[in-house]
């Protein structure tokens, strides 16, 4: 009765036995299962090539600018780079590399150059050559300026981190909106700068005298007031006004109705003629047109700087430094 079961087990014994001492399949049939999957290198890939470092953003320099008609104008240079041609051939210097560019009279030989000049360079290297570039675009109080280079008379660049003029603002001013056609123009975004925020005008408040030796006090209405310079016609904020004293020599331009010379809260120093016939002037008598020809100085009041706030404590004296007022 035994047999059946012990036939199955020698059956399952000569199967494992030959499963056991099976020889390796052929190498075309070991391929045709596997495919041709090579062995795991055990060599090291070629590294990656680093990525070039991006270049620094250009950060506008701070320079002071003198024109041929005197002017004087503090703010920064928006260009990267100046072009210029010498004797080496035609180079363009980055910006934040000069110290001072003087600009001579002397008759350019090619046609290409605007003016001659000489530019000194950090490393006290002293280049002379004429630039290429037709104008110098300049941040100032007044907004984006594009200065003819004819019109130029030296560069004097500050020091990175130098001393800056107290009065100037940390931003751009705002420009009143429908500018006449001019020099001015939309302020090109510039790498970690920010953009100026628009705020509401409020009247300037000044003192007006006039050529018949009356002064009156009250705020100036418009919210810029147009002028021609050297560099173009320029509508200046009302708020960056720090004086104009107008004079009595002739007028070039026929819209011209009086020269005059405006200094800026920022230091600058322009000479120019005013285009508006009359100013706007809100008095305690009214709103009044004092036309431009009677006007002899407009001085802009500066607002006086703000005091800390007094808080009284909870038993109703008020503390002002070391003093105590019931």
């Amino acid at each position: 009765m035994n047999i059946p079961i012990i036939i199955s087990i020698a059956v399952v014994a000569m199967a494992g036995g030959v499963a056991k001492h099976q020889t390796p399949a052929p190498p075309a049939i070991e391929k045709a299962l596997h495919g041709n999957a090579a062995a795991p290198s055990t060599v090291d890939p070629a590294p990656l090539p680093k990525p070039t470092p991006a270049a620094p953003a250009y950060k506008p320099v701070r320079a002071k600018i003198t024109l041929t008609d005197g002017s004087v104008l503090n703010g920064a240079v928006l260009a990267p780079a100046v072009p210029f041609v010498t004797a080496m051939g035609r180079v363009r210097v980055p910006t934040p590399r000069f110290t001072q560019i003087e600009f001579n009279n002397t008759k350019p030989a090619s046609t290409n150059v605007f003016k001659r000049a000489t530019f000194k360079l950090k490393d006290g290297s002293a280049v002379k050559g004429g630039i290429l570039a037709p104008k110098i675009p300049l941040r100032t109080v007044m907004g984006r300026i594009e200065i003819p280079s004819k019109t130029l008379v030296k560069i004097e660049f500050q020091a990175e981190g130098g001393a800056r003029s107290p009065n100037a603002p940390a931003t751009v001013s705002v420009k009143p909106p429908h500018q006449p056609p001019g020099l001015i123009r939309p302020e090109t975004p510039v790498e970690n700068e920010p953009a100026p925020a628009a705020l509401a005008y409020k009247p300037v408040r000044a003192k007006i005298t006039l050529t018949d030796g009356s002064v009156l006090n009250g705020a100036v209405l418009p919210q810029a007031l147009p002028f021609n310079t050297v560099m173009g016609r320029v509508r200046v904020p009302t708020p960056t006004f720090k004086k104009i004293v107008f004079n009595d020599s002739k007028p070039v331009n026929t819209n011209v109705f009086k020269r005059a010379h405006f200094s800026l809260k920022d230091g600058s120093e322009i000479n120019g003629g005013i285009f508006a016939a009359v100013i706007p002037f809100r008095t305690v008598m009214g709103r009044v047109e004092i036309p431009t020809p009677k006007i002899v100085k407009i001085e802009f009041v500066q607002p006086a700087p703000q005091q800390a706030k007094q808080v009284p404590d909870r038993a109703g004296l008020v503390f002002a430094g070391d003093r105590i007022q019931a």
